[in-house]
């Protein structure tokens, strides 16, 4: 994977199916025997009609008495049409409502008896033209004794029909306006449940507990309770929905819903991770519910709870036993995927990929489709099979082209194509990101690290400058910033690498992990550049700072050479002592450990280095560190005078690592012993040694040069002069300008000044 990235950001599966659905077979009407026309209207009614002008006069005038008469007409009709309805004689009814509008359209009873055709309308079955009747009772006659049963009806009936909007609009203006109508509870109960269905669960709560601990009894309260589970269960809040559900199942233990109060208690455990107790809940619905409309979901909560509990066997038990009951079951995709999912989340990628082919080869049509694609693609990215990967998710960009997911799915199919060196490809992909504010930064971010990782620095510059451009803070520039300077310090342009690590590490929010390495590195560019004390300072920082860093100890080790270099030897000691005693299994110990050895010889402490040199070969027997350090043993040993001990290294060295470089120095430095000790024929058959069996080493031309001044010393001029020209043959040689005036001064002094002359001017 580039750079870390995470893992995609997606819903893995659909949640499960809550039963919400409550049943509206049974409306609630007005009493017909208890409420006619009121007083009230009558008189109202009374107040429109003339005044007698006849003062004394005790008959009506032709005006009143002729409205007497409608009014007297259609209460006739209008009672009479009421009777044939309390009979169910609906058609009888309408008709005579029907006579009673087209006769006294102006009647007061014209109102009433629109809303009772409304009533007529719905026990036929008809609820699209009830609903037109009752809106004409409210939006003509808004002061009519049934305008609240109207209200009601009307945005019951919308529920009905499925327009939960419609239902809201009605039912509020219910509450609101009509706070004391018999149906208000009603109207309540129902409103609740219209915001619940538009996906308004926190408006819908305070109105199912407005039911709940209402003093007054309601016939819905039992099923406000539950619905209130209900929305603090979609609200996520589970452990509020399983105490309703609980309490739901408590007081109404006949219920019609508690078949669905037991599944939802099982779900709501589940999410809380009390996968026992949720078993236990999934087995009594089983048991009380058998052949229930949620079986099926509830074998997916068992499936998950078993998994939850680590128990896949008996996971795979339930799912097995869910396809074996019912082989097209709707929820077996369900379950299968959760099986998939553990392996995937458990890091069992090649399960998670079977468990996800055997999902697409068994339900084809399956609804978490999408999802499956993704994560069978990731399964197989995570096992390094990324042309599989890659086949899955572009099969997923064909089959889901405008999907919320399709640039998260592009990023990493980018990803994936430049794990496999195509970077035009996944250069394409990873740019189809742009437009996304979280991915495209990323994308940038993947081509620049696969540049990076290529040593293509300028490549990986220009794009991170386009991303620091573009996104100049947040994770992705700071990790932008890092490579960047890592790029820089790679190029060996220190101070430039110096100042990006710099800015980054005074960003705010830069994590610990990417501020301890900027700081790390910019510690190191300053080593590198010779500027020691500023070196020191940067490694002591972010051993303050950053204590437990991955780079401490590394930080450590540098620090060590930084106080090394500035010649402060006993501070390097107690530097590299820390690292070698705190981390012995640190790739950098044994180093840390020789650098101890090099600050006590140079502390002119031969004894001590020897003690640490010893510590490498002892405690580190197969570190590449081991030849060094037993050369450092018989340097040391020769310095402190412990001849004995020197040769005896010497030779053991010579015999444990035959052909390795530094057998040269061991042999020149028993060579200059044996000089010292004038026993020349043994010193000049140890430089003859390494001449022959160190031929390409610069040190053979330095066995050479000493080699020659012994055979001078031994008075064998010929002889040095034979030696020395195998120096002088080589202009590359390190060694070649001293050759050179050696040759000269050998010929000058047995006056062959011609020759002399010639290898001066040679050396001039």
């Amino acid at each position: 994977m580039i750079i870390g990235q995470e893992r995609m950001k997606l819903v893995d599966i659909r949640v499960p199916p809550l039963p919400t659905v409550i049943s509206l077979e049974a409306k609630e009407e007005p009493l017909i025997d208890t409420r006619g026309l009121s007083e009230e209207v009558i008189k109202e009614i009374e107040k429109t009609s003339p005044a007698t002008k006849s003062p004394g006069c005790t008959y009506s005038t032709k005006v009143t008495t002729s409205f007497a008469r409608l009014f007297k007409g259609a209460e006739a009709l209008y009672k009479r049409a009421k009777y044939h309805y309390h009979k169910k004689e609906y058609d009888r009814a309408w008709a005579v409502f029907v006579g009673l509008l087209e006769r006294y359209p102006q009647s007061p009873y014209v109102p009433s008896a629109l809303y009772w055709m409304g009533e007529i309308r719905w026990h036929q079955g008809r609820e699209k033209e009830a609903l037109s009747l009752y809106k004409r009772v409210i939006n003509e006659f808004p002061s009519s004794e049934f305008i609240d049963y109207a209200l009601y009806s009307a945005g019951w009936i919308s529920l009905r029909l499925g327009d939960s909007v419609g239902g809201h609009t009605f039912l509020q203006r219910l509450r609101q306006r009509y706070p004391a109508s018999r149906v208000v509870f009603m109207g309540v109960f129902w409103d609740g449940y219209a915001l619940m269905k538009m996906g308004r669960c926190k408006e819908s709560i305070p109105l199912f507990d407005q039911i709940i601990n209402s003093s007054s009894p309601c016939p819905l309260m039992g099923e406000a309770l539950y619905l209130r589970g209900v929305c603090l269960f979609i609200l996520q809040k589970y452990e509020e929905a399983l105490s309703a559900v609980d309490n739901f199942i408590r007081r109404y233990p006949s219920h019609l819903l508690l078949e669905g109060g037991v599944y939802m208690k099982g779900w709501s455990l589940v999410y809380l991770k009390r996968y026992q107790e949720a078993l236990q809940s999934f087995d009594t619905y089983l048991r009380r519910f058998k052949g229930g409309e949620w079986e099926d979901p509830v074998i997916w909560g068992k499936v998950r709870s078993w998994l939850g509990l680590k128990e896949v066997d008996r996971a795979l038990v339930e799912y097995q036993g869910l396809i074996h009951r019912r082989s097209h079951s709707p929820w077996g995709d369900n379950a299968l995927g959760e099986i998939a999912l553990y392996y995937f989340r458990h890091g069992e990628y090649e399960k998670a990929a079977e468990a996800y082919q055997d999902l697409l080869q068994k339900y084809p049509d399956s609804e978490i489709k999408d999802v499956v694609y993704i994560r069978l693609g990731e399964s197989f990215y995570r096992r390094q099979r990324y042309r599989k990967a890659i086949q899955m998710w572009e099969r997923f960009l064909e089959e889901y082209p405008a999907h919320t997911q399709q640039k998260e799915v592009c990023y990493w199919l980018g990803e994936a194509y430049l794990l496999l060196g195509e970077y035009r490809k996944g250069r394409s992909y990873l740019l189809m990101t742009q437009g996304d504010p979280r991915l495209f930064p990323q994308a940038l971010l993947a081509l620049g690290w696969y540049n990076f990782d290529k040593g293509r620095w300028e490549e990986a510059l220009r794009t991170f400058r386009g991303l620091l451009k573009m996104t100049p803070t947040g994770p992705v520039a700071q990790r932008a910033m890092l490579l960047m300077g890592e790029a820089l310090f790679n190029q060996k342009k220190y101070a430039e690498a110096i100042q990006v690590f710099k800015k980054l590490s005074v960003q705010e929010g830069v994590p610990s992990l990417l501020g301890g390495r900027a700081v790390f590195y910019q510690g190191l560019a300053h080593y590198k550049k010779g500027e020691f004390p500023s070196a020191t300072n940067r490694f002591l920082y972010l051993l303050s700072r950053f204590p437990h860093h991955s780079l401490s100890y590394d930080a450590l080790f540098w620090l060590g050479w930084s106080y090394f270099r500035q010649k402060e030897f006993s501070k390097a000691i107690k530097v590299f002592s820390r690292l070698a005693k705190e981390k012995p299994r640190h790739p950098l110990a044994p180093k840390a450990l020789m650098k101890i050895g090099d600050s006590y010889y140079n502390l002119q402490e031969p004894l001590k280095a020897v003690v640490s040199y010893l510590k490498v070969v002892k405690n580190y027997p197969n570190s590449p560190q081991v030849p060094e350090a037993e050369w450092g043993v018989i340097l040391s040993f020769y310095r402190g005078g412990k001849y004995d001990n020197f040769k005896e290294w010497s030779e053991a060295f010579l015999r444990r690592h035959p052909g390795h470089p530094l057998g040269a120095n061991v042999l020149l430095l028993v060579g200059d012993f044996y000089r010292r000790h004038a026993d020349w024929n043994r010193a000049a058959d140890t430089y003859k040694k390494i001449v022959g069996e160190y031929p390409t080493l610069s040190l053979a031309d330095e066995a050479r040069l000493r080699w020659a001044e012994l055979l001078l010393q031994m008075g064998r001029p010929t002889q040095a002069v034979k030696v020395l020209k195998g120096v002088s043959s080589r202009e590359d040689s390190p060694y070649y300008p001293q050759a050179l005036f050696q040759l000269g001064e050998i010929y000058f002094q047995q006056g062959q000044y011609s020759e002399a002359i010639t290898y001066y001017k040679r050396l001039m």
